[in-house]
């Protein structure tokens, strides 16, 4: 069977049948092919999972607002603050922590030290009062070590002081301490009332 020149017709449909079959496609471009396909599949897949922990973590952030008015305290932790007051170059009083306590009560942690060249004298009064943000006062106070005593000169004494009975309700408090301490370039005692907070 052949097909008759007619004006060069002939070759032109061998040429169009040609181009008609099919690519040829090597293994290493199936590979390829099929690997893309199944990286899609996988994208696809996993949409739906990532939706979910999205949707997981914005109620776990919903329910933090509900939490405890009192959540900033945890029974038993230790809060650093290191807070420090100096009193005309000669005392050092700092508020290194704190913690709650069971049955609503919270213990200051303090070190006093006499930065003077000579054993001196110094009290922690019990008129010292916590206050909190509604203005109400607590005094039910227990001071360890906080009487009228000697300090030998550079050596810091922890003092822990103790407040009874504090609200179910308090978020946040201010401590006023009411210190005494001898000043030994002015011959004379020095009272002052030093003031942290507010401690969250």
């Amino acid at each position: 069977f052949t097909i008759p020149l007619i004006n060069g017709i002939a070759p032109k449909i061998a040429y169009a049948q040609e181009e008609e079959k099919p690519p040829k496609i090597g293994v290493l471009e199936a590979l390829l092919i099929l690997a893309v396909l199944w990286h899609v599949y996988s994208q696809q897949k996993e949409k739906p999972a990532k939706k979910e922990v999205a949707e997981k973590q914005i109620s776990v952030e919903e329910k933090g607002f509900q939490a405890p008015a009192i959540a900033p305290f945890k029974v038993g932790e230790e809060v650093k603050v290191d807070k420090v007051y100096t009193i005309k170059n000669s005392w050092k009083i700092t508020l290194s922590s704190y913690k709650l306590l069971k049955g609503g009560a919270v213990e200051l942690n303090f070190l006093v030290e006499n930065i003077q060249d000579k054993v001196a004298k110094a009290e922690l009064n019990t008129s010292t009062y916590l206050t909190d943000k509604r203005g109400r006062k607590y005094h039910d106070i227990h001071i360890s070590k906080g009487g009228k005593r000697d300090y030998i000169p550079n050596f810091p004494v922890e003092i822990k002081v103790i407040f009874s009975d504090l609200k179910e309700d308090i978020k946040a408090f201010a401590l006023c301490l009411n210190f005494s301490a001898y000043i030994l370039a002015e011959n004379k005692w020095e009272g002052k009332e030093l003031f942290f907070g507010p401690i969250k």
